[in-house]
This record gives C-alpha cells, sequence and structure tokens, in this order.
C-alpha cells in the first residue's frame, strides 16, 4: 500500500502550484483592469478638464469589459480632435462687423460670380 503522508505531499504540492498558477493570472487580469481604468480616466481628464471622481471609478472597476469598451469608447470619441470640414471661401477678406456689411458683401461676390460665369 501506498504511503499516505507521501500522497499527502505530493496533493499538497499540487495544491500550492494551482494556488500560485491562479494567484498570478488573476493578478495580471487585475493589473491589466486597472492599466484600462486608468487611460479612461486618462480621457476623462482629457473631456472634462477635472479627475474621474473616486466613486465613479469604483463603479467601474466592478463593471464588466463590454461596459468598458462602450465607456472608453465615447470618452475617446469626445476626446478626440474633430477634423476641420473647410475654411471660408477668402480668408484674406476681413469678416464683416455688422449685417448690413455682411449683406453687401454677400451681394458683391454673387454679382461677381454671375459676371464672371
Amino acid at each position: 500500500m501506498a504511503d499516505l503522508a507521501k500522497v499527502a505531499a505530493v496533493l499538497e504540492a499540487t495544491a500550492d502550484y494551482y494556488e500560485q498558477h491562479e494567484r498570478e493570472k488573476t493578478s495580471a487580469i487585475e493589473s491589466a483592469h486597472k492599466a484600462r481604468l486608468d487611460k479612461i480616466a486618462a480621457a476623462h481628464v482629457a473631456v472634462h478638464g477635472e479627475e474621474l471622481p473616486d466613486v465613479d471609478r469604483q463603479k467601474l472597476a466592478k463593471a464588466d469589459d463590454a461596459a468598458l469598451d462602450y465607456v472608453e469608447s465615447l470618452l475617446v470619441k469626445q476626446a478626440g480632435t474633430v477634423a476641420p470640414l473647410g475654411a471660408g471661401s477668402d480668408p484674406e477678406s476681413p469678416a464683416p462687423k455688422t449685417v448690413k456689411e455682411a449683406a453687401d458683401a454677400a451681394d458683391d461676390r454673387f454679382v461677381s460670380w454671375i459676371v464672371g460665369s
């Protein structure tokens, strides 16, 4: 018959190895989650100009990956720069100061466009 002390020692060594492996895996997951929260907090600062409140950070720490993906995508979109849509037709001309000046300038541009074609 097998020595029960040896069997117990093997089982203890296996349990210790399994616990250490699970602890490392859990630690890696937690550090990745914390890094993601830090990225979200940085995006929040960029968008809102203030730190993420601790209450909100604790709620996000409990959230799953899908919720973090959604929050992160919203903040990255808001923090990003908007591509310029174009410029005025004549950047050298001074901006009109009154509505009458703007109307007169628009009439002049229209007349020159009609006459020029």
